[in-house]
């Protein structure tokens, strides 16, 4: 399989000769507020642009898979380009069961993904619970969720979603052993309340506990996310980070490998 990084959590995945997108965020630099205003300098979102010659290859995506809507609003997982672009091209999206009412109010009409294995084209997927956060944070953030994504003869990939570190995510790693994994990693803080994603002790152990490759994004591309390529690989001996790909935004990689 391949995984192309497009910027923050979207990224185009290669399997079975299918290409299925993730959580498309495709606006301008500065077309969403910022996340953070005193932790964080207050700048406008995205902090980066899409790369060159992403326009061409979204004309060839077959899928769509959102981890979650931020209760509906515009916002760094699906932002109104990337709506749009789903809804003027009518790709088969496929979303957490409770988002189809708010993702139906944005033209999106998806299918809805439950821990049980739903079909995806030649392969299944099933949903994974995600935690965007601890007590009333995570509350306001929203529910969201992470992926298991099998495809005959291709690896199984576990799409980590926007999350901490859980009871849930350790079961996943354990159970299921996935081959690759894709997890945010941008140790993301609003100005009130803990991380709503991995802190950099948490994703040091997510990868240690990870049987396979793992991939890291989400970092650069939004202002609340402090924590960078340089932080994941200071935080990881040199054995565990073989494992570890960090993905500039336009990047393709292979995996395993």
């Amino acid at each position: 399989m391949r995984v192309i990084q497009i910027r923050n959590a979207t990224c185009v995945l290669e399997l079975g000769g299918f290409r299925v997108l993730v959580d498309p965020m495709l606006g301008d630099p500065g077309t969403l507020p910022p996340y953070a205003v005193f932790r964080s300098k207050a700048r406008r979102n995205p902090l980066t642009p899409l790369p060159d010659g992403i326009e061409s290859m979204l004309e060839t995506i077959d899928a769509c898979v959102i981890t979650h809507v931020h209760l509906g609003v515009d916002c760094d997982h699906l932002d109104k380009p990337g709506a749009a672009f789903l809804r003027q091209r009518s790709v088969p999206v496929y979303c957490r069961s409770g988002d189809e009412r708010r993702l139906g109010k944005r033209g999106i009409h998806p299918t809805p993904v439950t821990s049980e294995c739903t079909s995806f084209m030649d392969g299944t997927i099933e949903a994974v619970p995600a935690a965007h956060g601890r007590g009333l944070v995570g509350k306001l953030m929203g529910p969201g969720v992470g992926y298991l994504i099998k495809f005959p003869s291709e690896p199984l990939v576990y799409l980590t979603g926007d999350t901490i570190l859980t009871e849930d995510v350790r079961r996943t790693l354990a159970t299921h052993q996935p081959d690759v994994c894709i997890v945010p990693g941008g140790g993301a803080r609003l100005d009130v309340g803990g991380p709503v994603l991995m802190s950099i002790e948490e994703l040091t152990e997510f990868v240690r506990l990870a049987p396979g490759a793992v991939i890291v994004n989400h970092m650069g591309s939004l202002n609340h996310c402090p924590t960078s390529h340089e932080d994941v690989r200071a935080a990881l001996d040199d054995d565990t980070f073989k494992r570890v790909r960090l993905p500039e935004d336009g990047e393709e990689l292979s995996v395993p490998g």
